[in-house]
């Protein structure tokens, strides 16, 4: 069973101060968006972990874009803009989190929604257990890295360090995502998690 894409689930942040104690820390959503003058701040918060940052949008002026690009923004709005465009480049940050998986893509939403994508089209979709949406977070969000169950430990604090609970949470995922590559009519065998000897897992 599939629904349409979910919608965008926001952080966007323009006066409201940003302290160590504030309570999001941007990885539960799926796009952040805040001024660009705010974004140093931002991305210094101690609360904030910049390997599960979601897609990143700053708006202010055109000289503040270099700047933003630099930090790892991966759009930026100048102003004046307009809320369709505001729109349409925030669905377009979330879909650019596509995970290629032979016939498919993947995308997982903050509701923990994994859906498989043909095309432009949702095709089928599973939610993911907590622990399984941080890995996927993890994995997704820093493409080319492979993390080693103390990393994991470490990081998402769900899994007790020095046991093998991360193993078992990133074979629950596999299964699960081979699961739904079946259903959307692609091979398992397409799974995007690998392992790196020595190394861990990673996408």
């Amino acid at each position: 069973m599939y629904r349409d894409y979910p919608d965008v689930q926001l952080f966007f942040t323009e006066t409201e101060p940003l302290c160590s104690d504030t309570p999001c820390d941007g990885s539960s959503y799926d796009v952040c968006v805040l001024p660009a003058y705010r974004l140093a701040a931002f991305l210094e918060n101690p609360v904030i972990n910049r390997l599960l940052l979601p897609p990143l949008i700053a708006f202010g002026s055109a000289a503040a874009m270099p700047a933003a690009k630099a930090a790892g923004c991966t759009d930026f709005l100048c102003e004046p803009w307009e809320p369709v465009e505001f729109y349409e480049r925030t669905r377009s940050s979330f879909k650019a989190s596509l995970v290629s998986a032979g016939a498919v893509s993947l995308i997982c939403s903050s509701e923990r929604r994994l859906i498989a994508v043909r095309g432009d089209e949702p095709a089928e979709e599973i939610e993911l257990p907590p622990s399984e949406y941080a890995l996927f977070t993890l994995f997704s969000r820093n493409r080319g890295k492979f993390f080693n169950r103390e990393s994991i430990a470490l990081l998402l604090g769900c899994c007790p360090e020095g046991s093998r609970a991360a193993d078992m949470h990133v074979s629950r995922l596999r299964a699960r995502i081979n699961r739904l590559l079946k259903d959307a009519g692609t091979e398992s065998g397409d799974n995007p998690i690998t392992t790196a000897a020595g190394r861990g897992w990673g996408i």
